[in-house]
């Protein structure tokens, strides 16, 4: 860190998705930005490309020549990488990037704090969508690339910053969760499941990071909070700063104590269409093409946070209905005689299971496939192996491919494709293991039929699986 005004700041890891993102708001206003990473790939290679920032795509001593004022050090970094060593050893004043957005986008704003194991990037990116459509003076910065906003940040002088709270550490030398550092005003928490499996121990363990969040919410402040969520209820049930009634709690959800109760969904139209109750017994009607029950809770979320901070519920209700979501979440690539092709984030079996159970309410009728690569530290481990099964049960056909990078993971700890496979495969469903990208393609065209819906599911690149399939359908059907 450094009391001087930086005018070049080095990102090692900018092709992370929030430092990527931050980059290019540093770089519109005026700093001079360079970074590194390697495994660079849309959709942040394309917009680190479009606005002509300098990176490397290795990790190099000579990338910090010229000297910057600052380095920024990404969580995924650590030590041992050529660029950090050449950091501490010449002393170049370095940052975490949660410590960077308090410093620049959070000071002399509210700060409007989205957290949660699911959802955190959607619900970020419509509550600053729906600040937008009512004119209101709004920064952000979502994890993803909200495509109703463009770019998923942006710097205002003064005002309220909307910002997706992650409860990952912080950095290889700080090992808070990130979300300390927002200095939350207005604190949203959707849900809270055991993930990141490589650094929590246990549900508990996760729970008393939140424990800690919920304990710097000032008494001017307000916690909103999805009570349907068992670990959530639990949480603001407990908590001093609740108990004792110095931070003001707003709830959500189908149950029927909600302040601001969730009614039955109802499809029509590829839309979901929701009716929330108000505390006042007023109902807002809303309408979304966003779908699934998952869906439900952050859209609740979003419209409880704008009604609170006076948002009118006309700006409310159109901007909910216009808003096309994030790049990566259930994302349509292509449509290829009648084969409806769908990329999504799948970092979690929850978050599997409840887009599956959406797109099958979407598509009634349709043969649903799901394509899943196990990349996440999660999700490469076999610690959630029932619970991944039980998520694939919407989709009729499945595959599972190889591990990315399955030496990471010790193997008594490592997923097994195969069992996971004979856990999915029954009467109503069809499961397979193919290792290989090139071999799934090539199975995909000779078995894929109009009227299909396919769903490719991997935090990662996927060998590049999405344009892969779509170039090989476009030649064999045209």
């Amino acid at each position: 860190m450094t009391d001087k005004n930086p005018s070049h700041m080095h990102f090692i890891g900018i092709a992370g998705t929030a430092m990527g993102t931050v980059a290019v708001e540093l770089s519109s206003r005026g700093y001079k930005i360079t970074g590194s990473d390697v495994n660079v790939y849309p959709p942040i290679s394309t917009l680190l490309n479009s606005k002509t920032i300098e990176y490397s795509t290795s990790f190099d001593s000579e990338n910090l020549s010229p000297v910057p004022d600052l380095v920024v050090i990404g969580n995924a970094v650590s030590r041992g990488n050529p660029e950090i060593e050449h950091c501490l050893w010449k002393k170049i004043p370095f940052i975490s990037l949660p410590e960077l957005i308090n410093r620049f986008f959070i000071r002399n704003n509210q700060s409007i704090v989205v957290t949660g194991t699911h959802g955190k990037s959607t619900t970020a990116a419509l509550i600053a969508w729906i600040w937008k459509t009512a004119g209101r003076e709004t920064g952000y910065l979502i994890g993803g690339i909200p495509k109703n906003l463009g770019n998923g940040c942006s710097f205002v002088e003064k005002g309220d910053f909307i910002i997706e709270g992650d409860e990952y550490d912080t950095a290889f030398f700080d090992k808070r969760s990130k979300f300390i550092h927002y200095a939350p005003d207005k604190l949203i928490i959707n849900n809270i499941e055991l993930d990141h499996v490589d650094i929590f121990r246990d549900i508990a363990d996760i729970k008393k990071t939140f424990r800690h969040l919920m304990s710097i919410v000032p008494s001017s402040g307000m916690v909103l909070a999805n009570s349907d969520d068992e670990n959530v209820r639990g949480l603001i049930k407990e908590h001093p700063v609740l108990k004792n009634g110095l931070v003001k709690l707003v709830t959500y959800g189908f149950n029927d104590e909600c302040d601001f109760r969730i009614q039955e969904l109802q499809y029509s139209d590829r839309k979901m269409d929701i009716d929330i109750v108000c505390p006042d017994h007023s109902i807002i009607s809303i309408s979304s093409f966003l779908a699934g029950r998952h869906q439900a809770y952050n859209i609740a979320a979003a419209v409880t946070a704008a009604i609170l901070n006076g948002i009118d519920r006309r700006f409310i209700v159109e901007a909910v209905l216009k808003f096309k979501g994030m790049a990566r979440r259930m994302d349509q690539k292509a449509v290829i005689d009648d084969i409806t092709i769908f990329d999504d984030f799948a970092h979690h079996p929850t978050a599997i299971k409840e887009t599956l159970t959406g797109a099958k309410r979407i598509f009634p009728g349709k043969r649903l496939w799901a394509v899943f690569e196990p990349r996440s530290n999660t999700m490469r481990r076999n610690i959630f192996e029932r619970e991944l099964a039980e998520a694939f049960l919407s989709a009729d056909r499945i595959i599972i491919s190889g591990i990315n990078d399955p030496e990471k993971v010790p193997e008594k700890e490592r997923l097994d494709p195969d069992k996971l496979v004979g856990l999915i495969d029954g009467e109503d469903r069809k499961a397979y293991h193919i290792e290989k990208v090139d071999e799934i393609i090539n199975f995909l065209v000779s078995k894929l039929m109009p009227g299909d819906v396919l769903i490719g599911m991997s935090n990662g690149s996927f060998d590049n699986f999405h344009d892969k399939l779509i170039s090989s359908l476009t030649a064999a059907h045209f």
